[in-house]
């Protein structure tokens, strides 16, 4: 006990005394090297971040493809040309092309049928598109259009389930009158028998019932637009929703599961598939038909009725105007409509136009190009120290 002339502990009260300190001094202990463990994962957090922003290669799932670099370059230097009109909406190109004389566009055969009569269809390599000459493959510009959804929305999902399945039984009756050109009826029975394998029976279109959400290529749009409104015709009475976004658009809709029907206009990329399945999304591809990718021209236009393609590369890529394309043309400049960096019609446009073009074909400038837009600023610095990439001056800040 402690006396009255003492003023600190002594005995009982001085051993509970030391306790208490000893106890809140663990306490205490505890919450530092707690506080000094967060404090060190936060460090590590951003010094990672700082390392991958100053040395590292910019990435999708770790790795580029190089042929998506070499798309990516073309589609950027494609964009930002002079007297280029870039637009997700079909439509306005249709517009900007009928509305000026030295024009040159390209988009989806229907939208080509639906406005003949103010544009003027242009042959590629001597050959016009038609039915034909895209399920031949004789046309260089033919692709196949698709719709996507998931394994889980189709057994999750009645409603989606039974629009697909309505898709696929009418998609060859609507096509040739929306523009575009029918697949052979042996690959939809193939098509309609794995989407059986994965939902059973479903019902008809006034059975069923849930939300669809569709959205994606502008292209493949008009097609989907009409077999939505087919279905609701059918009896279908619950939420539809349908946008023209762009192929790119609607597959990060889609893989963030905004969306349960995606229509791309192209195939989805590799790298595209990993970002679903991240997402716990397995995509189900589905071909529904052919297009042509339809290049024209003002009505007006008399001297270009058909266009190699080299020099579809170069009107869209490396010319200013039309003689420098062939001396035969008059010296106007060019003036492009294109799709949008968003739109699948602009990827396919590119990869069929580059096609073949690797990393190490490109002229140097270009690779410097790609160089600088995929590598960081810090890895550039170090490479540059060894190899340099441009003839004068740095393509990283080297100071």
């Amino acid at each position: 006990m402690a006396s009255k002339d003492n003023l600190y502990p002594i005995d009982d009260e001085l051993r509970v005394f030391i306790n208490g300190r000893k106890r809140r001094g663990s306490i205490w202990r505890s919450l530092f090297l707690m506080s000094l463990f967060v404090a060190m994962l936060v460090l590590v957090v951003l010094l990672l971040n700082i390392i991958n922003e100053a040395f590292g290669y910019v990435a999708v799932e770790n790795e580029v493809q190089p042929e998506t670099l070499v798309r990516t370059h073309y589609e950027t230097e494609m964009i930002g040309l002079p007297n280029t009109t870039s637009s997700e909406d079909d439509g306005d190109l249709v517009d900007g092309v009928a509305s000026n004389a030295n024009a040159i566009g390209y988009f989806g055969y229907a939208f080509y049928e639906n406005n003949a009569d103010d544009l003027k269809l242009i042959s590629v390599n001597g050959v016009l598109p038609s039915a034909e000459t895209a399920s031949s493959g004789e046309y260089p510009l033919a692709r196949p259009l698709y719709i996507y959804t998931s394994v889980e929305t189709l057994q999750e999902n009645p409603a989606v389930a039974g629009y697909v399945t309505y898709y696929l039984q009418n998609v060859n009756q609507v096509i040739g009158e929306v523009g575009y050109f029918a697949a052979a009826q042996s690959n939809i029975d193939v098509q309609l028998a794995q989407i059986a394998e994965l939902t059973g029976d479903v019902g008809a279109p006034d059975a069923v019932a849930g939300e669809i959400q569709v959205a994606g290529s502008s292209t493949v749009y008009p097609l989907s637009r009409q077999l939505l409104i087919n279905f609701r015709k059918e009896g279908f009475s619950d939420t539809i929703g349908i946008d023209s976004t762009g192929t790119s658009a609607g597959v990060q809709a889609f893989c963030a599961g905004d969306i349960q029907v995606l229509n791309a206009s192209r195939p989805m990329t590799l790298g595209e598939s990993i970002t679903c399945a991240s997402s716990g999304i397995q995509p189900v591809e589905i071909p529904v038909g052919l297009d042509a990718l339809a290049v024209v021209a003002h009505p007006n236009n008399e001297f270009l009725t058909n266009i190699s393609s080299d020099e579809l590369r170069q009107t869209f890529t490396e010319k200013t105007t039309w003689s420098e394309v062939n001396s035969a043309y008059p010296a106007e400049n060019i003036m492009r409509f294109i799709p949008g960096l968003d739109s699948g019609t602009l990827d396919f446009f590119t990869d069929t136009v580059f096609a073949g073009v690797t990393l190490a074909d490109m002229p140097d400038a270009a690779l410097a190009a790609v160089i600088g837009e995929n590598l960081g600023r810090g890895r550039g610095r170090a490479l540059e120290r060894d190899q340099r990439f441009l003839a004068e001056g740095f393509l990283f800040d080297n100071q």
